[in-house]
């Protein structure tokens, strides 16, 4: 699996120290899963953070070069044991078989969700999405933080594709659209902290029914 996009490497450090919102950690752990590169990231993250910790307290800090830290972190960890699997026991039942599987609920013609009720509640909330090729999603903004990994297809934002395996992050600075441009149904794993507005009215309304917004 080629994978092109990634979390920041602040997501990566909030995940190590497990101080991102309960909702978004799955998404990036399934992603850490099918990325070798994010996971070797990740794991250097929890090993900085654990050697900082592990600083005398009554010893003043020396000043930080991140180079040579990051260069002990990697001699140290240079044969890792394989790392245990990040999947959340919950998401592990959407492999890409079970995805065949999903008892859908149509939102329109073209977009099914299913909500996976472990991790929704209120404006929080993860779901399934499965767009058949060709849809579009409409511009929109967001109250909070979106996390969204791509299980199944790909899609078009502005100038770059995001296929499976790819992840996205958006935050209140973000407006955005999608376009599904796979020959098959693109389906994505979809985690927010806020709500959505769209630029679009028959969208809002539609969202406001759903309890996207």
């Amino acid at each position: 699996m080629n994978v092109f996009h990634h979390p920041s490497a602040e997501t990566l450090v909030a995940h190590a120290a497990g101080t991102l919102d309960p909702v978004l950690m799955p998404v990036v752990s399934l992603h850490l899963d099918h990325c070798e590169h994010c996971s070797q990231q990740q794991r250097l993250a929890a090993q900085m953070g654990a050697a900082l910790f592990a600083q005398p307290a009554d010893e003043p800090m020396p000043p930080f070069d991140l180079e040579r830290g990051l260069a002990a972190v990697k001699r140290r960890i240079a044969h890792p044991p394989p790392p245990a699997a990040n999947t959340p026991d919950f998401l592990g039942r959407f492999s890409p078989a079970a995805l065949q599987q999903v008892m859908w609920h149509r939102v329109t013609p073209k977009i099914e969700m299913f909500e996976i009720p472990e991790l929704s509640g209120g404006d929080h909330w993860m779901r399934l999405f499965r767009f058949q090729p060709g849809t579009r999603v409409p511009h929109h903004r967001h109250a909070g933080e979106e996390f969204s990994l791509v299980l199944q297809g790909s899609y078009i934002e502005a100038d770059a594709c995001f296929a499976t395996g790819d992840f996205s992050e958006a935050d209140t600075t973000t407006r955005h659209a999608q376009q599904v441009d796979s020959d098959i149904a693109c389906i994505a794993l979809i985690a927010t902290t806020g709500k959505i507005a769209f630029d679009n009215l028959p969208y809002r309304w539609a969202s406001r029914l759903l309890g996207l917004v």
